[in-house]
């Protein structure tokens, strides 16, 4: 994961051998969260607990590319749990990045129609090919560009 800010303090896990500060181990329980949300971990609850700073959590979720998949599980604790006004910062930037992989999802088939065409062999890498294969929906996993090898 991407360092977060260096005012965020670390928490007593660790994740692949890092120790996490507290917005990554909100963004790891939720992670750990099988979709669709039908029992919240305890993880999740006490994680979103402690978190004062919603701004540069969202912040982070969004630089970790995880916006989607935070807000579904987000969305299924209960209400007042996380403030509503972050609450409306995920879903706002959660439709704003689906409607980008839309878009890029278009120009992709154009490109990759083109190669085909052409008989050239390539691979779609990390990006769509998470979104849809690993994620299993291009709105829980964000990307910003098409790496093909």
């Amino acid at each position: 994961m991407k360092n977060a800010s260096p005012e965020v303090p670390a928490v007593q896990e660790t994740f692949l051998g890092r120790n996490l500060n507290l917005f990554d181990h909100l963004l790891v329980a939720c992670l750990r969260t099988t979709l669709p949300v039908t029992e919240m971990p305890a993880g999740v609850v006490e994680a979103a607990a402690v978190i004062s700073n919603w701004d540069g959590f969202v912040d982070h979720a969004g630089a970790q590319g995880v916006i989607g998949w935070t807000h579904e599980v987000l969305s299924a604790l209960e209400p007042g749990l996380i403030p509503e006004e972050v609450m409306a910062g995920l879903r706002g930037a959660r439709l704003a990045h689906t409607a980008r992989a839309v878009a890029m999802n278009r120009e992709a088939a154009v490109v990759l129609k083109a190669l085909s065409d052409s008989d050239v062999r390539f691979a779609v890498l990390k990006g769509p090919y998470l979104a849809e294969h690993v994620y299993q929906r291009s709105d829980l996993r964000y990307y910003t560009d098409l790496d093909l090898l």
